[in-house]
């Protein structure tokens, strides 16, 4: 299996969270549902933003 450095693997999160938050208005669907997707959405992209893409020093001495 092969491993993907820190900040390869956030870099897709924010841009599918800001997507996913705004789609009920880009696609017109919005009166129907958009709390769920909006919430879920923030989440991404506040998850991107608060992980750490370079290891711990511990981290880094089993390396």
């Amino acid at each position: 299996m092969a491993l993907r450095p820190g900040p390869l693997f956030s870099v897709p999160r924010w841009p599918g969270g800001a997507l996913l938050a705004s789609s009920p208005f880009l696609f017109g669907f919005a009166s129907e549902v958009w709390v769920p997707l909006i919430a879920v959405g923030l989440f991404e992209i506040v998850a991107a933003l608060v992980t750490k893409t370079t290891p711990s020093k511990s981290a880094q001495k089993w390396n």
